[in-house]
């Protein structure tokens, strides 16, 4: 029997381990398999760590990370550097700078596109074997403190149609 996706809830109340472990989980496989195209959504977005290499475990995929807890902005800035089309559409208020900035000052900031829409409540990142949506924004609050739900999906069509919805709001069907 196949599960082609999963739904996670958690609360203020209880643990964040298991949404922790999910976004370390797709980072790190999109590391080893990079997608064509990456898509993060979030009306909020935070440099938050997705990476935890305080013990050194992830040392080689890039050797120069040390022990800490790796950031968004450089996990995404390295799937671009890798050939990924990194896509990132964010509300435009000042909350978003310090990650969008990091985003834009690097030397592969010609390989990600990002949009501000103002109107923007969606949530997701989606790459070419997954879609992770739900309720929740990509900052602290949202993965570590306010109750939230994800759902991880690998199911073909629903990928093919957020894809699909995705570049038609960018204007790139």
């Amino acid at each position: 029997m196949s599960y082609p996706a999963r739904t996670l809830r958690r609360g203020h109340t209880r643990t964040s381990e298991d949404l922790r472990a999910l976004l370390q989980a797709v980072f790190i496989g999109e590391l080893l398999a990079p997608s064509q195209e990456i898509w993060l959504v979030s009306p909020w977005v935070s440099d938050i760590g997705v990476v935890d290499n305080t013990d050194g475990a992830f040392t080689g995929l890039e050797p120069n990370w040390g022990a800490r807890h790796v950031r968004l902005s450089e996990i995404l800035l390295r799937l671009a550097a890798r050939g990924t089309r990194v896509f990132v559409e964010v509300r435009p208020d000042e909350h978003n700078g310090r990650f969008l900035q990091r985003l834009q000052q690097s030397e592969t900031a010609d390989r990600v596109q990002v949009r501000r829409s103002p109107v923007l409540h969606e949530k997701g990142l989606l790459g070419d074997a997954y879609l992770l949506n739900g309720s929740m924004n990509f900052t602290y609050n949202g993965v570590q403190l306010l109750d939230e739900w994800v759902r991880f999906d690998t199911d073909s069509r629903a990928i093919a149609e957020a894809r699909l919805a995705f570049r038609a709001r960018w204007g790139h069907l």
